[in-house]
């Protein structure tokens, strides 16, 4: 059963169809909970290059025995995705309670294109939460004036171009809110074509 749900976005991004893309220039501070760690035992400053936009949704109440289910579809309409990342928190008292999923447009758990070296790694689900994810090619969306899934020319993306993740787990009686973020971690995000996610579902 879905969960009836308002969203405040931050940066670019839509609340009544709920999407939001890493165009939006707004700067990790601005995110409503500061402590989530992307990288966990990354040395360097990526916050300092990391932008893009964040939907918080409103409140919400579960019980001890609610399994939380959300599912997101995340695209670029770029083909090298190497520094698009979208992820879900679930927070408890603006605290993240539940890291939900952390991945780029590919499925691909790191930044950059030489692997998952130490610190280009992204923060894993949190112990209890289970995590699908499946890749695909192109699909054709048109979120803020962006066309998705079109092949025209060499940039647009034409191989693993999107991931549709289904996050659940069970976190107990209490009062909740999600945030979802799709951002760019080098501070180098394609404006005419940018990475998005959708939030197709969230509930119990």
């Amino acid at each position: 059963m879905p969960v009836n749900l308002g969203y405040t976005v931050t940066g670019r991004g839509g609340d009544a169809f709920v999407w939001l893309d890493n165009s939006g220039k707004s700067r990790w501070s601005a995110l409503p909970t500061h402590q989530f760690d992307l990288f966990p035992g990354s040395t360097d400053d990526w916050r300092a290059v990391t932008s893009g936009s964040s939907l918080l949704s409103s409140p919400f109440s579960l019980t001890a025995t609610d399994t939380l289910t959300v599912t997101a579809s995340l695209l670029t309409a770029h083909s090298f995705p190497f520094s698009d990342v979208g992820f879900a928190l679930l927070l408890h008292n603006a605290q993240v309670r539940a890291i939900l999923f952390a991945l780029r447009p590919d499925g691909v758990n790191h930044r950059g294109d030489l692997g998952p070296t130490p610190g280009t790694v992204f923060a894993a689900p949190s112990a209890g939460v289970t995590v699908n994810a499946v890749t695909g090619g192109p699909v054709k969306a048109m979120l803020g004036g962006v066309e998705y899934g079109t092949v025209a020319d060499p940039s647009d993306c034409s191989g693993t171009c999107s991931c549709v993740i289904k996050a659940t787990c069970i976190p107990g009686a209490g009062n909740y809110t999600l945030l979802f973020g799709m951002f760019n971690v080098d501070n180098s995000p394609s404006i005419a074509k940018p990475a998005a996610m959708v939030v197709t579902f969230a509930g119990v």
